[in-house]
């Protein structure tokens, strides 16, 4: 299975006719899902996300800011799902990794982007007990 969404977003304040500060920047997601299914583990899934996150070029020029717009970015997220059966009890079991490639970058949106990159790779275990 796959997917995608993209957010666009041009907004302009009209009395100035300056664009509105702060807006996110326009950005493109798709993702692909392999479901497969064995006796050990039912419901598995592994899903790959991409996301582009444009460079905000249209920012006010009445405002001054400390620095420019960061550049754009790409982003790989990888995720693994399942259920697994301990005894007669259903567990979910979920591996998530986030920025998979272990991209450097900065975020418009982010306030301490004047300071810090964004943190890298990010790994996330879920466990979730169906009781």
């Amino acid at each position: 299975m796959a997917g995608a969404k993209t957010a666009l977003l041009w907004a302009k304040n009209s009395d100035t006719k300056e664009w509105i500060i702060q807006m996110p920047s326009n950005r493109i997601e798709g993702d692909i899902t392999y479901s497969f299914a064995n006796k050990i583990l039912p419901n598995a899934a592994i899903e790959l996300r991409y996301m582009h996150i444009m460079q905000q070029t249209r920012i006010p020029t009445s405002i001054a800011d400390y620095i420019p717009p960061p550049n754009a970015y790409s982003l790989l997220n990888l995720d693994f799902s399942s259920d697994v059966a301990v005894g007669k009890k259903q567990i979910s079991v979920g591996l998530t990794v986030v920025n998979l490639l272990n991209q450097t970058y900065r975020d418009y949106m982010n306030r301490f982007r004047y300071f810090n990159d964004e943190p890298g790779r990010s790994i996330n275990l879920r466990i979730k007990l169906k009781l």
